[in-house]
């Protein structure tokens, strides 16, 4: 007898298609220089996650990390010479630690300190 539930037999990686990975990284450079964008965080829109009085619900619909497989394509196109990407998903760590750098640089330097430089912004 052979059971599986929810076990899977094997284990298949994803598939890249070559051919429109490769058209993708030969994009011609833009004539204006680099595209800025930041990418932020994707919300699971379809109502897959209500709470359930039932049971946990252990599944998204949505792909975790998805954000990060965009930002990967984005940085690829063109070999790098398209998009210059602002990650944004952790964008409440990123404005902590240059709160701690201002605070530090203020204790330590006082008066002498020099501001952090702006953020990159889209």
């Amino acid at each position: 007898v052979l059971l599986s539930g929810c076990a899977s037999l094997a284990s298949m990686p994803p598939k890249v298609s070559p051919i429109a990975y490769s058209a993708m990284t030969k994009v011609p450079e833009p004539a204006n220089g680099k595209i800025v964008l930041a990418v932020y965080q994707f919300a699971d829109l379809t109502g897959q996650q209500k709470p359930n009085d039932n049971f946990g619900e252990m599944s998204k619909a949505v792909t975790q990390g998805s954000s990060n497989l965009l930002i990967k394509a984005l940085k690829d196109v063109g070999d790098g010479k398209w998009f210059r990407v602002a990650e944004r998903e952790s964008l409440q760590s990123l404005l902590q630690e240059r709160k701690l750098i201002r605070t530090t640089r203020q204790m330590t330097q006082g008066d002498k300190a020099k501001p952090l430089g702006p953020m990159l912004y889209a």
